[in-house]
């Protein structure tokens, strides 16, 4: 049996106005990337790593400890986003197909087992999706959309009430 990729459609939501949250506080700091044209604000505390992964532009993670309130169930807490080319006209269903069947097979533990779930979401105004997706024992949720030519991936192993918050934060600066 091959992946499985599932799509329930949903209404349209702002992730800046369903996140229940208060405003941002202002001791978040501010990360900005001038080359994609985006930034963002996190937790001042939260350590921001920049991994040698193809396409990975940062690994975002919160303080570690015994009883971490941002880790997820699977006893995890990062934010990372990926960004790669992709050909014109394709969409994120087709793009994650490509990718899963170009997956190495040293790497292929547990691809039967991948579950990915994602209703429609519009982010900034862009049609985007989120997904949840399991692999195996892992689990991780994304928000994914297409701009400029680019697949954007939002993946964040923490739970929904943080990463909604930081996502609202979220602005293209070009």
């Amino acid at each position: 049996m091959g992946p499985v990729i599932e799509s329930n459609p949903s209404p349209t939501v702002n992730p800046a106005k369903t996140t229940g949250q208060s405003a941002v506080p202002s001791d978040w700091q501010t990360y900005r990337n001038d080359e994609y044209g985006f930034e963002f604000k996190y937790p001042s505390n939260w350590t921001m790593s920049f991994p040698n992964v193809p396409g990975r532009l940062f690994s975002l993670v919160p303080p570690m400890s015994e009883d971490n309130k941002y880790k997820n169930k699977y006893g995890e807490a990062s934010i990372q986003i990926d960004i790669d080319l992709v050909s014109e006209g394709m969409s994120i269903e087709e793009y994650f197909k490509k990718a899963l069947e170009n997956i190495k097979p040293e790497y292929r533990d547990g691809i039967d087992s991948l579950l990915f779930d994602c209703s429609n979401l519009n982010l900034l105004n862009m049609a985007a999706q989120k997904c949840s997706y399991t692999l195996s024992y892992f689990g991780e949720k994304a928000v994914i959309f297409i701009k400029d030519h680019h697949i954007w991936q939002i993946s964040y192993s923490t739970d929904d009430d943080i990463f909604n918050q930081i996502l609202s934060t979220f602005r293209f600066i070009k």
